[in-house]
């Protein structure tokens, strides 16, 4: 069985920060569905969605206090 690939730090982050799927996915212009074919690897992120996303979680980790999250700590899997 193959293993299901996923940004599960993406995942991990949206989690953290408490921004549910639908609020992601609404501010990324997208559906539920599609968003979820993008963290599964069905469909790759476009630059702009990436940005969005970046910008959001970090101004969420900068009011929490927390350091800037990296493009490489959210989207590269190891």
């Amino acid at each position: 069985m193959r293993e299901k690939k996923k940004f599960f730090k993406l995942e991990y982050y949206r989690k953290k920060y408490k921004i549910t799927r639908v609020q992601i996915a609404s501010l990324i212009g997208l559906s539920v569905s599609s968003y979820s074919h993008r963290v599964n690897h069905r469909v790759p992120f476009m630059f702009d969605e990436i940005m969005i996303i970046m910008n959001t979680f970090n101004a969420k980790a900068l009011k929490q206090g927390d350091k800037i999250i990296t493009f490489e700590e959210m989207f590269i899997e190891e």
